[in-house]
């Protein structure tokens, strides 16, 4: 099970929630080949959600189209 390793964690221009997980804890989980890159690493796990923009990102134009397109994305990906 991951916890909650950062709340609102700051990764260059944007917010994140961070969550990790102990290496021997992801060997036998269901959602590994979705979760990694890579199904052969070994490091910890962590799992980075996207919260938001920083301030100085948002009036960015071509920024809000990236968040405007990753929103349209995630909705797909969850809904099949």
């Amino acid at each position: 099970m991951m916890w909650l390793k950062a709340e609102k964690a700051k990764i260059d221009r944007f917010y994140f929630m961070s969550f990790q997980d102990h290496e021997k804890t992801c060997g036998d989980c269901s959602l590994r080949k979705r979760c990694l890159r890579k199904v052969s690493q070994t490091t910890p796990r962590q799992l980075n959600v996207k919260l938001s923009a920083t301030e100085e990102s948002k009036n960015d134009a071509l920024e809000r189209m990236r968040e405007k397109i990753d929103s349209e994305l995630e909705q797909l990906n969850f809904t099949l």
